[in-house]
C-alpha cells in the first residue's frame, strides 16, 4: 500500500482504539494496564499524524465539528453541489 495512504489508515486505526480505551476507562479507571495502553495509543497517534502533514483538511469540514455536526455532510453537499450541475 502506497504510504500516502497507509498514514491516513494508521491514523484512524489508533484513534479508534484510543476511543475505545479510553471508553473502557470511563468504567474501569484503576487499570494501570489500561492507563499504559492509552498513553501508547496517544503516541502512537502523534507519531502517525507527523507522517500525514500533507493532508488537508476544507475549513468547512473543520467548521461542521467545531459545530457538533457530522462532517460527512460537508461530502454530502459536495457530491449534491456535482450532481445538480
Amino acid at each position: 500500500m502506497d504510504s500516502s495512504k497507509q498514514n491516513p489508515n494508521q491514523v484512524i486505526n489508533s484513534i479508534e482504539k484510543t476511543l475505545g480505551i479510553l471508553h473502557y476507562l470511563s468504567s474501569n479507571c484503576n487499570n494501570v494496564a489500561n492507563l499504559n495502553n492509552l498513553v501508547l495509543e496517544l503516541d502512537n497517534m502523534v507519531k502517525f499524524g507527523e507522517k500525514c502533514h500533507n493532508i488537508q483538511v476544507p475549513m468547512k469540514v473543520l467548521n461542521l465539528i467545531d459545530d457538533g455536526k457530522n462532517p460527512d455532510e460537508f461530502t454530502r453537499d459536495v457530491y449534491s453541489q456535482q450532481l445538480n450541475h
